[in-house]
Protein backbone atom coordinates (compact mmCIF):
# COMPACT_ATOMS: atom_id res chain seq x y z
CA UNK A 1 0.00 0.00 0.00
CA UNK A 2 1.47 3.40 -1.35
CA UNK A 3 1.65 6.31 1.99
CA UNK A 4 0.27 9.09 2.24
CA UNK A 5 0.54 11.88 0.19
CA UNK A 6 1.85 15.03 1.31
CA UNK A 7 0.68 18.07 -0.89
CA UNK A 8 3.26 21.00 -1.06
CA UNK A 9 2.83 24.65 -2.15
CA UNK A 10 3.95 23.91 -5.70
CA UNK A 11 0.99 21.16 -5.65
CA UNK A 12 -1.34 23.67 -4.47
CA UNK A 13 -0.25 26.51 -6.98
CA UNK A 14 -2.68 26.00 -8.98
CA UNK A 15 -5.88 25.93 -7.03
CA UNK A 16 -4.59 29.33 -5.44
CA UNK A 17 -7.22 31.38 -7.10
CA UNK A 18 -9.83 29.50 -5.90
CA UNK A 19 -8.55 28.96 -2.63
CA UNK A 20 -8.10 32.44 -2.48
CA UNK A 21 -11.63 33.69 -3.65
CA UNK A 22 -14.04 34.92 -1.30
CA UNK A 23 -16.65 31.81 -1.93
CA UNK A 24 -13.56 29.33 -1.76
CA UNK A 25 -13.02 30.50 1.66
CA UNK A 26 -17.03 29.88 2.64
CA UNK A 27 -16.81 26.82 1.76
CA UNK A 28 -13.33 26.11 3.76
CA UNK A 29 -14.34 27.19 6.60
CA UNK A 30 -17.43 24.91 6.77
CA UNK A 31 -15.90 22.23 6.13
CA UNK A 32 -16.86 19.48 8.68
CA UNK A 33 -14.38 16.61 9.17
CA UNK A 34 -15.58 13.40 8.53
CA UNK A 35 -13.81 11.15 11.13
CA UNK A 36 -13.01 12.94 14.45
CA UNK A 37 -11.43 10.69 17.15
CA UNK A 38 -13.08 11.85 20.33
CA UNK A 39 -10.37 10.94 22.89
CA UNK A 40 -8.24 8.23 23.75
CA UNK A 41 -9.27 4.66 22.84
CA UNK A 42 -11.29 2.39 25.46
CA UNK A 43 -10.40 -0.65 26.90
CA UNK A 44 -13.26 -3.32 26.26
CA UNK A 45 -13.10 -6.89 27.98
CA UNK A 46 -15.46 -9.60 28.38
CA UNK A 47 -16.36 -10.52 32.32
CA UNK A 48 -15.23 -14.29 34.40
CA UNK A 49 -18.61 -14.14 34.77
CA UNK A 50 -22.19 -14.99 33.09
CA UNK A 51 -25.14 -12.92 34.12
CA UNK A 52 -27.22 -15.04 36.51
CA UNK A 53 -30.41 -13.21 35.83
CA UNK A 54 -32.22 -12.41 32.05
CA UNK A 55 -31.76 -9.29 30.58
CA UNK A 56 -34.65 -7.36 29.40
CA UNK A 57 -35.01 -7.62 25.85
CA UNK A 58 -37.95 -8.59 23.12
CA UNK A 59 -37.96 -11.95 23.82
CA UNK A 60 -37.91 -11.47 27.65
CA UNK A 61 -39.43 -8.21 29.10
CA UNK A 62 -39.69 -9.25 31.79
CA UNK A 63 -35.77 -9.45 32.52
CA UNK A 64 -33.10 -6.82 34.66
CA UNK A 65 -32.93 -3.62 32.53
CA UNK A 66 -29.40 -3.74 30.87
CA UNK A 67 -29.93 0.22 31.89
CA UNK A 68 -29.87 -0.35 35.22
CA UNK A 69 -27.13 -2.80 35.56
CA UNK A 70 -25.16 -0.46 34.30
CA UNK A 71 -25.90 2.33 36.34
CA UNK A 72 -25.35 -0.16 39.21
CA UNK A 73 -21.28 -1.13 38.33
CA UNK A 74 -20.94 2.18 37.65
CA UNK A 75 -21.54 3.34 41.03
CA UNK A 76 -19.21 1.01 42.10
CA UNK A 77 -16.57 1.46 39.43
CA UNK A 78 -17.19 5.26 37.54
CA UNK A 79 -14.81 4.54 34.99
CA UNK A 80 -17.06 1.43 33.11
CA UNK A 81 -18.26 3.28 29.89
CA UNK A 82 -21.22 0.61 29.02
CA UNK A 83 -21.96 -2.85 29.09
CA UNK A 84 -22.88 -5.33 26.00
CA UNK A 85 -24.65 -8.78 26.54
CA UNK A 86 -24.44 -11.70 24.40
CA UNK A 87 -25.30 -15.33 24.96
CA UNK A 88 -25.56 -14.27 28.96
CA UNK A 89 -21.31 -13.21 28.71
CA UNK A 90 -21.08 -9.52 29.36
CA UNK A 91 -18.74 -7.18 27.67
CA UNK A 92 -17.44 -4.52 29.74
CA UNK A 93 -15.82 -0.78 27.78
CA UNK A 94 -13.69 0.71 30.45
CA UNK A 95 -11.96 4.73 29.31
CA UNK A 96 -9.13 2.34 30.31
CA UNK A 97 -7.44 -0.49 31.52
CA UNK A 98 -8.88 -1.77 35.20
CA UNK A 99 -7.20 -2.44 38.55
CA UNK A 100 -7.78 -5.95 39.73
CA UNK A 101 -10.16 -4.14 42.70
CA UNK A 102 -12.44 -3.02 40.26
CA UNK A 103 -12.54 -6.28 38.52
CA UNK A 104 -13.58 -7.77 41.56
CA UNK A 105 -15.83 -5.61 42.29
CA UNK A 106 -17.84 -5.99 38.81
CA UNK A 107 -17.56 -9.47 39.22
CA UNK A 108 -19.14 -9.74 42.72
CA UNK A 109 -21.78 -7.80 41.47
CA UNK A 110 -22.48 -9.12 38.62
CA UNK A 111 -22.61 -12.78 40.39
CA UNK A 112 -25.37 -11.52 42.79
CA UNK A 113 -28.44 -12.67 41.71
CA UNK A 114 -30.60 -11.38 44.31
CA UNK A 115 -28.56 -7.60 44.07
CA UNK A 116 -29.63 -8.13 40.18
CA UNK A 117 -33.46 -9.02 40.72
CA UNK A 118 -33.58 -5.99 43.08
CA UNK A 119 -33.21 -4.03 39.78
CA UNK A 120 -35.89 -5.27 38.34
CA UNK A 121 -38.67 -2.37 37.23
CA UNK A 122 -41.87 -2.94 39.89
CA UNK A 123 -44.91 -4.97 37.95
CA UNK A 124 -47.31 -1.91 36.65
CA UNK A 125 -50.06 -1.40 39.34
CA UNK A 126 -51.10 -3.56 41.96
CA UNK A 127 -52.50 -6.29 39.93
CA UNK A 128 -50.90 -7.64 37.32
CA UNK A 129 -52.67 -8.27 33.37
CA UNK A 130 -54.82 -12.17 34.35
CA UNK A 131 -56.13 -9.72 37.21
CA UNK A 132 -57.45 -7.01 34.92
CA UNK A 133 -58.44 -9.46 32.77
CA UNK A 134 -60.68 -10.96 35.09
CA UNK A 135 -61.91 -7.32 35.69
CA UNK A 136 -63.54 -7.28 32.32
CA UNK A 137 -62.04 -5.36 28.92
CA UNK A 138 -62.97 -1.69 30.43
CA UNK A 139 -59.34 -2.34 33.05
CA UNK A 140 -57.55 -3.66 30.07
CA UNK A 141 -58.87 -0.77 27.72
CA UNK A 142 -57.12 1.70 29.99
CA UNK A 143 -53.76 0.22 30.19
CA UNK A 144 -54.18 0.12 25.98
CA UNK A 145 -55.07 3.27 25.98
CA UNK A 146 -52.52 4.52 28.66
CA UNK A 147 -49.21 6.64 26.76
CA UNK A 148 -46.83 5.93 29.54
CA UNK A 149 -47.69 1.70 28.79
CA UNK A 150 -44.55 0.08 28.32
CA UNK A 151 -44.25 -1.80 24.64
CA UNK A 152 -44.23 -5.33 25.88
CA UNK A 153 -46.82 -4.69 28.66
CA UNK A 154 -49.22 -2.99 25.92
CA UNK A 155 -48.72 -6.50 23.81
CA UNK A 156 -49.46 -8.64 26.54
CA UNK A 157 -52.57 -6.70 27.55
CA UNK A 158 -53.47 -6.46 23.39
CA UNK A 159 -53.37 -10.48 23.45
CA UNK A 160 -55.50 -10.83 26.49
CA UNK A 161 -57.82 -7.94 25.09
CA UNK A 162 -58.26 -10.11 21.68
CA UNK A 163 -58.69 -13.28 23.37
CA UNK A 164 -61.24 -12.01 25.53
CA UNK A 165 -63.13 -9.76 22.49
CA UNK A 166 -62.48 -10.57 19.45
CA UNK A 167 -60.64 -14.06 18.65
CA UNK A 168 -63.66 -16.52 18.47
CA UNK A 169 -66.69 -14.24 17.26
CA UNK A 170 -68.25 -13.99 14.43
CA UNK A 171 -68.71 -11.15 12.25
CA UNK A 172 -71.49 -8.83 13.32
CA UNK A 173 -71.81 -11.37 16.16
CA UNK A 174 -70.78 -9.14 19.85
CA UNK A 175 -69.45 -11.64 22.70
Amino acid sequence: MAGRYIFTKKDLAPLRPFIDHPVGQQLIQGVVPIKKVAGPARHVELAEVELPVAVESRETPEGVPLSEVLKAVQEKVPEVKGLAVRQGRVSITFEGEPSRADRTKIEKLLSNRKGLEDLKRPAPGPIGLRGMAAEGPAALERVLKNAETPDAEWLRAFRAYAVQNLIGTKRGEKK
